[in-house]
């Protein structure tokens, strides 16, 4: 009887073996027959396409339009001309129907062999209330803003900036005389948004005759479309 169960054990230990042998074998032929998964390779950041940070960004602006300052394709545009960001400032900010806000903002960029300021642009950023930024224009556009936003608006933003234009010329008569200045320099023709004509007759500026109002935007590396 005592032989007889060992038998049995003995039996079930070889049954148990068998299983555990034939279940490897198996596993492993059915992983040699799966093709292997190729590795995803990490892609590279080409150099020429890394966002040029600014130097300096003014506190006032608010956190929620920082990825809009600067589109992709003002960063190209920018790298293309070998020009980096010196610093962004709030030039002055307005609230229209439905609590949108629009931001104007005034970005000067240097050259990378230079330190002295190169260039400005001023890109126009709204923020809606439900906290979503959009940039209305382009780096290489010259546009009025009162083709993105309601004329009233535009004229609220384009007062400040007036006001500080004058300050920096040193004052009225000298801000008038850089007007007739450039008018004569140029090809003739002073180019004016109707916002701007609008704060010039406001604060007592004097319009050059033969200014030209534009309505509609313009490609800056295109140069103007008026004569």
């Amino acid at each position: 009887m005592k032989k007889q169960r060992h038998q049995i054990i003995f039996s079930t230990w070889l049954v148990i073996l068998g299983f555990t042998i034939f279940t490897f074998i198996s596993v492993k032929s059915l992983s040699q027959q799966v093709p292997s998964v190729p590795s995803i390779p990490t892609p590279s950041i080409t150099p020429s396409l890394i966002r040029p940070m600014p130097l300096t960004v003014d506190p006032t602006i608010p956190k929620q339009i920082h990825s809009c300052m600067v589109p992709k394709a003002d960063q190209i545009s920018l790298i293309n001309k070998g020009e980096k960001i010196k610093t962004i400032e709030l030039v002055n900010q307005v609230t229209g129907p439905q609590k949108q806000t629009f931001y104007y903002l005034e970005v000067k960029t240097v050259r990378n062999d230079l330190d002295s300021t190169n260039a400005f642009f001023y890109p126009l950023i709204t923020l809606d209330s439900k906290g979503r930024c959009k940039t209305l224009h382009l780096e290489d556009e010259i546009a009025p803003l009162s083709y993105y936003i309601p004329l009233n608006l535009a004229r609220q933003l384009e007062l400040k900036i007036v006001k500080q234009e004058i300050i920096d010329a040193g004052g009225k008569d000298k801000y008038q005389q850089q007007l007739i200045d450039e008018n004569i320099s140029g090809e003739g023709v002073l180019l004016l948004s109707p916002e701007r004509k609008w704060v010039l007759q406001q604060l007592g500026i004097s319009v050059p005759p033969n200014s030209i109002i534009f309505n509609k935007p313009y490609s800056r590396s295109e140069g103007s479309p008026f004569p």
